[in-house]
């Protein structure tokens, strides 16, 4: 990961290029030879190349090139992104889905974040697990948050100031983040994809980023305008600003509730959170604050209407 002159975060060496309508792939050739790049991942849709650059070009520069080669409509870094953290208290890869094996009339939640506890993956709420950081690796959780949060929103783990529920709610628990607590377009937007090819309809993000991105609006728009239900986390802090992608216009934000149902003080607010609920929770003994647990705890409750 690389920091840029502006304070923004990218992945070393990688540009992220979106085609004109009507390009060929003799316009992706030319651009790939000015560039000396090579083509290490497709995301089809929305349609967009993620690009290795040879060792002696700068993504800057890169993206100079690309913005002004014929057929190309935008560049962008391949981003990295933060995820939000809750207040505790003491190579190409190819376009597959898995079986969920919901019944008729089930909803699925796919939870993007640090993944899942290998002991809970065998719990019957948990219907699947994938790795979009490292496909094909056995899930796992260095950070503990994605197994809060995948918890929260399969009902195991109601939050306080909640009803408990009768029943569970299937959760395809995809880890996005790395043990450092990072994550980038490419793998939010291969997570995207393989949630799709999973039947899953509604999606929780429980992370965001001051960084806005062309790409990844368009790739939330693409999931919801293809049916895809999506919520994230407003932030832990009360800035009124919108963070992403909480902030786009495709995404459901979640703002935090304290137990007795008034606004959580520490939880961002303003015109897009659209949605409040309950933001305290007990896990393994500890207790936790965060819009990152009134997220997932809206999206399960989406999943049971």
């Amino acid at each position: 990961m690389v920091e840029g002159p502006d304070g923004t975060k990218y992945i070393r060496g990688e540009i992220m290029v979106g085609f004109k309508e009507g390009s060929t792939v003799d316009d992706l050739n030319k651009l790939l030879r000015k560039l000396n790049g090579t083509v290490i991942e497709t995301i089809d849709p929305p349609g967009i190349y993620r690009i290795k650059l040879n060792e002696d070009m700068s993504v800057e520069e890169a993206m100079k090139i690309a913005d002004a080669h014929d057929g190309v409509d935008s560049s962008e870094p391949n981003l990295a992104y933060p995820r939000i953290g809750d207040d505790g208290v003491p190579g190409a890869y190819p376009s597959v889905g898995m079986n969920l094996n919901l019944q008729p009339g089930e909803m699925a939640v796919a939870v993007f974040d640090s993944g899942l506890d290998p002991k809970y993956a065998d719990l019957a709420v948990i219907r699947g697990t994938y790795d979009a950081v490292d496909p094909g690796a056995e899930i796992s959780d260095p950070l503990g948050h994605g197994t809060l949060t995948s918890l929260v929103a399969a009902g195991v783990i109601t939050p306080e100031g909640a009803d408990a529920v009768e029943s569970g709610v299937p959760v395809l628990s995809v880890r996005t983040f790395d043990e450092n607590g990072m994550t980038s377009s490419d793998v939010l937007m291969r997570a995207l994809e393989f949630a799709a090819n999973s039947g899953v309809e509604i999606v929780n993000m429980s992370w965001g980023s001051e960084v806005d991105s062309n790409f990844m609006e368009a790739a939330m728009n693409y999931a919801a305008q293809n049916g895809m239900t999506l919520y994230a986390s407003a932030g832990n802090e009360p800035t009124g600003e919108p963070i992403y992608p909480a902030g786009y216009s495709s995404v459901t934000a979640v703002g935090g509730l304290n137990p007795d149902g008034t606004q959580w003080e520490n939880s961002n607010y303003g015109d897009f959170v659209e949605v409040y609920a309950p933001a305290k929770a007990v896990f393994d003994g500890k207790v936790y604050y965060g819009t990152s647990i009134a997220s997932p705890y809206t999206a399960g409750q989406a999943a049971r209407k």
